[in-house]
């Protein structure tokens, strides 16, 4: 094959870089404004709003490329999905507010428990998935079923009386 020579070349905000024949980079230096605007729009974009996880398309958008680097790697990958027991009962009893504030809550919860190397997104509704690399079946089964504890402050329903107070458990 063909080697290409080395340049030493200083970029400027505009140059364009060809990466064989069909790349084309351009290098765009950004002022901490346009920085921190590009990041924001980009978050709100992959982000659920009222939960903060990341939406379903960007886990769609994800998951192929982490299950790709995980058999190249020779690693496990494992998906847990997540819902709120009887969240429509909840909704109906004590109203959307109530109810958004559960998700709010169950989203904060699996945050806390997961790590940054995971990938967590609300799926639709109630439903919650959760993508764990470097974990194969065995690994995985334990973290699919977590105490069913509801959240503290959500709700007035003492799910010990038998009535519901939105627990959150696998799908």
């Amino acid at each position: 094959g063909r080697v290409a020579s080395l340049v030493r070349h200083r970029l400027h905000d505009g140059d364009r870089v060809r990466l064989g024949a069909a790349v084309v980079v351009k290098f765009v230096r950004l002022d901490p404004y346009d920085e921190r605007f590009q990041r924001e729009l980009f978050e709100r974009t992959v982000r659920d709003p009222l939960t903060g996880l990341y939406n379903r398309s960007y886990f769609l958008d994800q998951i192929g490329p982490m299950a790709d680097l995980g058999a190249t790697r020779g690693q496990g990958l494992a998906l847990l999905m997540l819902d709120i027991d009887h969240f429509k009962l909840l909704n109906d009893r004590h109203g959307h507010a109530t109810g958004d504030a559960v998700l709010a809550r169950v989203a904060r919860q699996a945050t806390e428990i997961h790590s940054a190397q995971e990938l967590l997104c609300r799926w639709g509704g109630e439903e919650f998935l959760v993508l764990l690399s470097h974990t194969r079946r065995g690994q995985a089964r334990p973290l699919a079923e977590p105490p069913r504890a509801p959240p503290q402050d959500a709700g007035q329903d003492n799910p010990r009386d038998g009535r519901d107070g939105g627990r959150a458990g696998p799908g």
